[in-house]
C-alpha cells in the first residue's frame, strides 16, 4: 500500500525494518511481560500518525468508490460574500457542490439525507473497513457505542416525531444522541450554541475557580499579572471556538455577565460595592487594564473571517460562507446564523458590508483592522470604506486624502502634523498626499479626529472606592471618594 502511494524503495524498506520483529515490554508488579507486536504501528514514534494517515486514506478511497452517490447533500453557493436575504430564485451563477463526509485523523463523520440511506451507508462503512483490519465501536451486550447518530430535524418539524431507534449494524446498536462533541465542541441537533456556551462557560469558570483564592483575588499579585493569566487562560477557553459561532443577544449577554463576574472577582469587588458606590464595569477594566469583552470576541472572529475570505474558492469553508440550500424559506423570521453575526461585527468595526473583503485580502491591512482598540464600538466611526479606482491612470501619481486611521499608516502614507499654535492653523493648508504606492484601490475621507478633552486637575472626578479602601487610602495619605452620607461628588479628606 505505502509503494502504491509514492513511497521510495529505500525508505519502504527501512520502515519494514522499524516494524519487524517488534517486542513489546509491560511492567505488570514486580514482573516485566513481554510480548511480539505483530499489528499496528508503534505508541509513540513519531511517524505513527503518518502510517496510519496514509492507511486510513487508502479505506476511505475504496469507501469513496463503493457509496452511492444519491445520498449525498447538495448545496449552492456563489462567490459572492452576501450572508443573508439572498433571492435565490433569482440565481443564474449559483454553482453546485456536495458535502458528504469530514475527515480529522481517526475521526470521520458521514452525512445522509435519510434514515434508510444512513443505515445503507453505515454497513458499507463497516464493512469496507473490517477488510483493512479497521474496526468500528458499536455497543455490544449493554455497552456504550462510540459511533453515534444525530438527527437534525427541517425547520417546522419536531424531533420527537421522527424515528430515532438505535440503528442495528455489524453486530450491535448506534444509538442517536442530542449533542455530539467533536473536536473540542459540542454539536447539537438544532445546530444551536446554547449547549456549547453553556460548556465553555463551564470550563472557564472551573479554570477560574482553581486559582482564584491563590492568584486572582489574591493581594500581593499585581493587576497587570492578573490580566495576563486571564487572558492566556480564562478567556482562551471561555471564547475557544467562537469563530463559528452564531452568537444571538441573548447569548452574547450570557458571555459578557460571566466575563464582568471574573473582573470583580480580580479586583475584590463585590456587588455590595457595586450597588452601593455606583462602581462601573468601564472603571474595573480600567483598573485591571483589560479591554472591553466585545473586543476579544470580535477580534477573533473577524480575524477568522478574514482567512476564510482569503481561501481560494475551491476550498470548502470558503464555498459554505455565502452557501445557501436550494429549498423553499419557511414562514417568519429565519434562524440567527453565523452570517447576521458576521454582518453585525462588521458594522460595530466600521467596515463597509460591500467591500471588507477587499481590506481582508490584504492580511496585514486585515491584521491591523481587526487589531485596534476600538475594532467593536467603531460603527460610528468609519474609516474604512474603498472604491475602485481601477479606471485610473496606473502610470500616473494618485492624490490622496490624509488618513485619519491605521489602515491609511499600512499605504505606507505619512499624515499631516496638527498645528501647536494658533498662528500655524492660518497657514495654508498642505496638499493631498501623494501615495507612494500603486494601487487599485484608494482610500475614502474618513471623519476628522475627534479633539481629546483635558480636564484640569482641580476639576477632576473623585474615584470611588468602598470604604474599608477609603480607610486605607487615608492612612497612606488620603484620597478623594464618594461620602456615605450622600451622594455628591466631595473629598472626604484632602490629597
Amino acid at each position: 500500500m505505502l509503494e502504491k502511494f509514492g513511497i521510495p524503495p529505500k525508505m519502504l524498506r527501512l520502515i519494514i525494518r522499524f516494524h519487524s520483529d517488534l517486542i513489546v515490554k509491560v511492567n505488570i508488579g514486580d514482573k516485566d511481560v513481554c510480548f511480539d507486536s505483530t499489528t499496528g504501528v508503534k505508541q509513540g514514534c513519531t511517524m505513527a500518525p503518518l502510517l496510519f494517515a496514509i492507511y486510513f486514506q487508502a479505506a476511505n478511497e475504496v469507501l469513496s468508490a463503493v457509496l452511492p452517490v444519491s445520498s449525498t447533500l447538495t448545496f449552492k453557493t456563489e462567490q459572492d460574500f452576501v450572508f443573508s436575504g439572498r433571492k435565490i430564485t433569482q440565481s443564474t451563477t449559483a454553482l453546485e457542490f456536495s458535502f458528504d463526509k469530514s475527515l480529522y485523523a481517526d475521526d470521520k463523520t458521514k452525512l445522509s439525507d435519510s434514515r434508510e440511506n444512513l443505515q445503507k451507508n453505515l454497513q458499507l462503512i463497516f464493512s469496507v473497513f473490517k477488510q483493512f483490519g479497521l474496526l468500528c465501536h458499536v455497543g455490544r451486550n449493554g455497552s456504550k457505542s462510540k459511533t453515534e447518530a444525530m438527527y437534525f430535524p427541517a425547520p417546522g418539524l419536531k424531533y420527537e416525531d421522527a424515528d430515532t431507534s438505535p440503528l442495528l449494524v455489524d453486530g450491535g446498536e448506534v444509538p442517536f444522541t442530542l449533542k455530539f462533541k467533536l473536536l473540542g465542541s459540542l454539536l447539537a441537533y438544532n445546530l444551536k450554541d446554547n449547549c456549547e456556551i453553556d460548556a465553555r462557560i463551564r470550563s472557564a469558570q472551573g479554570a477560574f475557580q482553581a486559582i482564584r483564592k491563590q492568584f486572582f483575588s489574591a493581594k500581593g499579585i499585581k493587576n497587570v499579572h492578573k490580566k495576563t493569566a486571564y487572558e492566556g487562560l480564562v478567556l482562551s477557553i471561555l471564547l475557544y471556538g467562537c469563530e463559528t459561532w452564531s452568537l444571538p443577544k441573548q447569548q452574547l449577554n450570557r458571555l459578557q455577565m460571566f466575563h464582568n463576574s471574573c473582573v470583580r472577582a480580580m479586583c475584590r469587588v463585590t456587588m455590595w460595592h457595586v450597588r452601593e458606590h455606583r462602581i462601573t464595569q468601564v472603571s474595573l477594566e480600567r483598573r485591571m487594564q483589560l479591554e472591553p469583552f466585545e473586543y476579544y470576541l470580535a477580534r477573533r472572529r473577524l480575524r477568522w473571517a478574514g482567512h476564510i475570505s482569503r481561501m481560494p474558492f475551491s476550498r470548502l469553508p470558503r464555498m459554505f460562507l455565502s452557501s445557501w440550500v436550494d429549498h423553499k424559506r419557511p414562514q417568519q423570521r429565519p434562524q440567527f446564523t453565523y452570517g447576521h453575526g458576521l454582518l453585525r461585527d462588521l458594522r460595530n468595526a466600521g467596515v463597509h458590508l460591500k467591500a471588507w473583503d477587499t481590506l481582508a485580502g490584504d492580511r496585514n491591512l486585515w491584521h491591523a483592522i481587526t487589531q485596534q482598540k476600538n475594532v467593536h464600538c467603531n460603527a460610528a466611526g468609519g474609516g474604512y470604506a474603498w472604491v475602485d479606482s481601477g479606471q485610473l491612470d496606473q502610470d500616473t501619481e494618485r492624490s490622496l486624502p490624509p488618513p485619519t486611521s491605521y489602515a491609511g499608516v499600512l499605504l505606507g502614507l505619512r499624515s499631516i502634523s496638527t498645528p501647536s499654535s494658533p498662528s500655524a492653523a492660518n497657514l495654508k493648508s498642505p496638499g493631498p498626499i501623494k501615495s507612494p504606492i500603486k494601487s487599485p484601490l484608494s482610500l475614502l475621507p474618513t471623519l476628522p479626529p475627534l479633539t481629546p478633552l483635558v480636564v484640569p486637575p482641580s476639576q477632576s472626578l473623585p474615584i470611588r472606592c468602598s470604604r474599608r479602601l477609603a480607610d486605607k487610602a487615608e492612612l497612606t495619605g488620603g484620597r478623594k471618594v464618594y461620602s456615605r452620607d450622600d451622594r455628591r461628588l466631595k473629598p472626604l479628606f484632602p490629597l
